[in-house]
């Protein structure tokens, strides 16, 4: 955390007390998290993140598919259907994304037009 007080601003640095301060600098690290949500890491970290954090949701959509047809009471449990649960959860966010570029394309058009004529 950066903090700046208010002092008073000596117009005349040859003024007697004009450089009688003390400058004091706190270094404090930050945690792991903090770095996270700051940005400070590289792309790869980050891209290594998001990976883990893609499998360990997988992971765990699998072992509840898995404990809830192991523990059925139904003779003949349904089949898992990939496809239909593909994109039942992939087109939404697909259309979400697609929309949301729609007006950043129209401004990078626009400003393109504007700055080449």
């Amino acid at each position: 955390e950066v903090g700046l007080e208010l002092y008073e601003i000596v117009e005349n640095i040859d003024a007697p007390g004009a450089s009688d301060y003390t400058l004091e600098v706190f270094f404090q690290a930050m945690t792991w998290t903090q770095l996270l949500n700051e940005f400070a890491f590289d792309v790869r970290v980050y891209a290594v993140f998001f990976i883990i954090v893609g499998l360990l949701v997988i992971a765990f959509s699998a072992i509840f598919w898995a404990f809830h047809r192991l523990f059925t009471r139904l003779s003949q449990p349904p089949a898992f259907r990939f496809r239909s649960y593909a994109f039942l959860t992939a087109i939404p966010p697909v259309q979400g994304f697609v929309l949301a570029c729609i007006p950043w394309l129209v401004m990078i058009l626009l400003l393109d037009i504007l700055y080449n004529q």
